[in-house]
This record gives C-alpha cells, structure tokens and sequence, in this order.
C-alpha cells in the first residue's frame, strides 16, 4: 500500500474479484453505512453512550477493513477501545481523527474509480 493513501485500491479490487463494478457498488454501500455509523457515534459521544460508540465503532472498524480503508480502520479500532475502556477525556479527539480518515476515504473515491478503470477494462 502506498504511504498516506486512505484506500489500498490493489487490495479492493483484488477483494472484489477484481470486477471494478462491484468495486463501485462496495464503495456506494460503504459511504451510506459510514454516513449512518458516523451520527450514530456522534450521538453516542454526544450523551456518553459507551455501549453504542463501541457497536457503532467496531461496525465501522470491520467495514473500513474490508474497503481496504487501513487508517480509518485503525481510527475506530482506537475510538472502539477508547469508548470500552471509559477514556471519556480523549473520545471526542478520537472521534474527529475518525470523522477526518472518513473524509479522506470518501474524497478518494473518484481516485479508485480512475486507478480500476483499466482494470474493469481488463476483466470484462
């Protein structure tokens, strides 16, 4: 994987079976289950609902894995832990390095869509 890339796109291809459709699908599905997780966590912090960010943060955690989403995946690892653990002091800073990966994620889509195209083109 390249230094700083939010998306390992190799990896998510290759778990797609390298069908750059899919690929597109996977990324749709994952930016409205993050949408949906992201307020979900943000109102678990928002009334201390530890039970809540860690259900929120570990859904997240396994979904940003399986995207080949390494540092957003590691970001909820960090906040499931926090939240488990009670460390109410450095949740919320937890929760905007979580809230900034998810936004690097999905400013990168249109850069995977471009790098699976000669791909897609391939496998078809």
């Amino acid at each position: 994987m390249e230094a700083d890339v939010p998306i390992d796109t190799a990896d998510l291809l290759a778990r797609c079976m390298g069908d750059g459709t899919f690929v597109r699908e996977i990324l749709g599905v994952f930016h409205e289950q993050a949408k949906s997780h992201l307020a979900q966590l943000q109102a678990g912090v928002k009334v201390g609902d530890r039970e809540r960010m860690q259900q929120f943060a570990h859904a997240m955690k396994g979904s940003a894995a399986n995207l080949g989403a390494v540092p957003l995946s590691h970001a909820c690892g960090e906040f499931e832990e926090s939240a488990r653990q009670g460390s109410t002091d450095t949740i919320e800073q937890l929760l905007s390095k979580l809230e900034r990966e998810l936004a690097r994620c999905v400013a990168f889509f249109p850069e995977v869509l471009r790098r699976i195209d000669p791909a897609t083109t391939d496998h078809k």
